[in-house]
């Protein structure tokens, strides 16, 4: 196979058969990504250069905290994992929540 078909078949993979959500994930990734890691690079070296009394570990680990956070799959995990731990919860503890009822449960100030 020569290079100009082996170029054609790779325009065609990434143009052809990427669903709508991959190509907007692509695009999304494209733009998302530096913005946070430049993000967290001014987060981690511009307060102790500006503010007197902040130290560089501190703001590194401040930092560190915001790309763990930032990372979609932090996101997309964390908020299931939530809900299904409180059911849990709620479960190991007889919580009077019939049917998922979880809303008036959770809201109504009672300890798990």
């Amino acid at each position: 196979m020569n290079q100009q078909s082996q170029k054609f078949l790779n325009w065609l993979k990434t143009h052809l058969l990427k669903t709508d959500t991959e190509k907007f994930i692509t695009k999304f990734a494209k733009y998302y990504t530096p913005v946070v890691v430049i993000g967290a690079l001014f987060l981690a070296i511009l307060p102790p250069l500006l503010f007197s009394g902040q130290t560089f570990n501190d703001w590194i680990y401040r930092a560190l905290v915001v790309l763990v956070i930032s990372c979609p799959c932090a996101l997309v995990i964390s908020i299931p994992l939530g809900y299904f731990g409180g059911i849990g919860s709620a479960s190991r503890k007889r919580n009077p929540c019939e049917r998922l009822e979880l809303s008036g449960c959770f809201n109504s100030g009672k300890k798990l």
